[in-house]
């Protein structure tokens, strides 16, 4: 009998399997679905753009070592969400922690940005009201914006609709 995962042998190969049946489970459900979601700054793990009568984005990302605030402050210092500014969508963000011995999620935070104001360049409800994420956008290096986002100290209760 073989052991799970049955050809993974890297950390990164986890994550990508989770991704892949976590995709597989909602393509299945016909939720409209994309992975590796291509940005200035990197792959979306996975996005869900609902429906328009639904009005909301989801994006997931996932990691396999690491915390989900670690997932959300990769989100806000790649700038996901920047793809979705314009869509008049409400955007929800989820970081996901997968637990490989369990086989299952270990742990979730979920966080609601809302729909974004063009006007006053800012999320309805931003992770960090001193900077926006459109500025942290404009911060030149990736390094630096996860350095500053590391940095952001807005609590542990999980923000969701």
């Amino acid at each position: 009998m073989l052991k799970f995962p049955q050809a993974v042998k890297t950390v990164e190969s986890y994550e990508m399997y989770y991704q892949n049946m976590l995709f597989s489970g909602l393509q299945g459900a016909r939720i409209p679905v994309r992975a590796e979601e291509a940005t200035a700054q990197g792959l979306i793990d996975i996005v869900i753009e609902w429906p328009v009568e639904y009005g909301r984005v989801t994006i997931l990302e996932f990691k396999v070592v690491g915390t989900p605030q670690e997932a959300l402050n990769q989100v806000w210092a790649r700038g996901y969400a920047d793809l979705y500014r314009t869509s008049g969508k409400a955007v929800t963000v989820f970081g996901l922690v997968f637990a490989p011995e369990q086989r299952s999620i270990q742990a979730v935070k979920a966080w609601t940005l809302g729909a974004y104001d063009a006007h006053a360049e800012r999320w309805a409800q931003e992770p960090n009201p001193q900077l926006s994420l459109t500025a942290l956008g404009r911060i030149k290096g990736k390094q630096r914006r996860e350095e500053i986002v590391r940095s952001w100290r807005y609590g542990d209760a999980t923000h969701a609709e």
